[in-house]
């Protein structure tokens, strides 16, 4: 008998499996290698302070990244992995709680999105009735700005149609972009044509807004 035999033996009697110990030696293994790796980084999850370690790497494709977490971190889609003073969105992930991976792709802009709107009295009329301003509450949201897209099929970059943006930032349920919103980009007008919530499942993902640049009445661009 080995000298672990006895100890693996009371741990299966106390209603362990043999399933769960190799599971929990493959974990430990996993998580080892991770800590001791020369590639070894310290991330932080949804700008979140407290730091997690993690192995980043490069992807296959121009700015984006993957990040592989020890055994049983929690990570989504839609997640911001905060790494070398860059934002990343993940985009993709796998299902393997020894390995848990995102595949992440850079966040190059902000988006500025109006969250509340208050009123407050700046002055008052001649005859004593209030005069009010609104006051509008806005957030930034790191995303990753796009003119072009990747298409599975052709396994190739395509550009976007002149004048068209796609935009990828995480799903926030309270804060809904909505249709024809106008957003300023690079000091040119666009406006969102469309919002896809394809990435999105019960309320965790990502959203895709599809903007389009602002013409005047004339056909040209404002």
């Amino acid at each position: 008998m080995g000298k672990y035999d006895a100890y693996r033996n009371r741990l299966l009697a106390s209603g362990a499996t043999h399933q769960m110990d190799m599971m929990n030696s493959t974990k430990r293994q996993a998580a080892s290698y991770i800590m001791n790796s020369p590639s070894l980084s310290h991330v932080s999850l949804d700008r979140n302070e407290t730091t997690i370690p993690a192995i980043a790497s490069d992807d296959n494709l121009p700015n984006t990244k993957r990040f592989l977490f020890l055994p049983d971190t929690e990570v989504n889609i839609g997640d911001y992995v905060y790494y070398e003073g860059n934002h990343y969105l993940a985009t993709r992930r796998n299902y393997d709680t020894i390995y848990p991976e995102l595949r992440c792709e850079l966040c190059n802009w902000n988006f500025r999105l109006i969250i509340g709107e208050s009123k407050i009295i700046v002055d008052r009329d001649p005859q004593g009735r209030p005069i009010y301003d609104t006051i509008r509450d806005v957030a930034d949201f790191p995303c990753v700005l796009d003119t072009k897209v990747y298409s599975a099929l052709s396994n190739e970059v395509m550009a976007l149609p002149a004048g068209a943006m796609i935009i990828k930032m995480p799903h926030d349920p309270e804060h809904l972009v909505e249709i024809n919103y106008d957003v300023q980009v690079r000091n040119m007008e666009y406006q969102v044509t469309e919002v896809n919530y394809e990435n999105v499942i019960n309320d965790i993902g990502f959203i895709e807004i599809n903007l389009q640049r602002v013409v005047n009445k004339g056909g040209f661009d404002e």
